[in-house]
């Protein structure tokens, strides 16, 4: 199930969000490995416990679940089992959600754990979907898949989330970048990497920036990388050959090129007449 849909941000300008949904599978019983170092896992997931009571891990923190609790677990997460009543019985919704190409819950942050009391539609939602599943038609698909929106938004609306990557949040879009970059400048820097650190779509990513920092991830780079040098040059006694590398240019030429094309000097210059004395 794919939706699209249209959120203006200004009168002359507006943004696309689009968001797919896909069920994968029901289970009972089978979510919580015995080994706590498990694999992530691949999917997302909805776990209502029907019955009984359990210690259980997710990413290293530990939950005690009862009768009528619901779990929610992101892919990716590592969840283990510590111990288990003999009656605890588990009902389990595996699925995918993306949100501009990327995990829905990389852009915020709910609970893992909460209660049937304030989600009360997830455990309809779940025995309607298994429902559907049994007929194994086409229609009975779609259906169930409607029916997992359905737990997913109510789940949202019903709990607390952290907005993790608002793209309203210029400020700290800023600082996540900066870091980012200056953590990363003797390196390659991708605009694939850069999105997947955001939790973006490259594509949208490109768009938010252009926003947020008023130029394009290139330039940025770029901009970067030439202050680096500047600094270097200033204040080391680095060659510049030492530089050229230190700050991730491909060779020395490209990094000559660039940066009299920046500053207006050449590097040799632009030390001779910023140099600090005693580095």
């Amino acid at each position: 199930m794919e939706t699209n849909a249209n959120k203006s941000v200004t009168n002359e300008q507006s943004q696309e969000y689009s968001l797919k949904i896909k069920f994968v599978s029901m289970t009972k019983n089978r979510f919580f490995a015995k080994d706590l170092a498990c694999k992530p896992r691949e999917f997302h997931a909805f776990i209502f416990v029907e019955s009984g009571k359990a210690s259980v891990t997710v990413n290293k923190r530990f939950f005690s679940v009862s009768k009528n609790d619901i779990m929610l677990i992101p892919s990716g997460s590592s969840a283990g089992m510590i111990k288990r009543s003999e009656d605890f019985t588990t009902r389990c919704c595996n699925f995918n959600a993306e949100l501009n190409g990327t995990s829905l819950f990389r852009h915020c942050a709910p609970p893992y754990h909460c209660s049937l009391n304030e989600v009360p539609s997830i455990k309809p939602n779940l025995i309607k979907i298994e429902q559907y599943l049994e007929s194994g038609d086409i229609l009975s698909v779609l259906k169930a898949e409607s029916h997992l929106m359905r737990m997913i938004t109510d789940f949202l609306e019903a709990v607390p989330v952290i907005n993790k990557y608002s793209s309203t949040d210029s400020g700290e879009f800023a600082r996540r970048i900066r870091i980012y970059v200056e953590n990363r400048i003797s390196s390659k820097i991708t605009v694939e990497d850069m999105a997947a650190e955001m939790g973006y779509h490259p594509k949208y990513f490109t768009v938010l920036f252009k926003k947020h920092m008023g130029m394009t991830p290139a330039k940025y780079i770029k901009d970067a990388r030439i202050n680096k040098a500047k600094q270097l040059l200033a204040n080391s006694n680095i060659s510049i050959s030492d530089i050229a590398e230190l700050t991730g240019f491909s060779t020395q030429p490209k990094f000559a090129n660039d940066f009299k094309k920046a500053v207006g000097k050449t590097a040799s210059e632009y030390r001779a007449a910023n140099h600090i004395m005693g580095n």
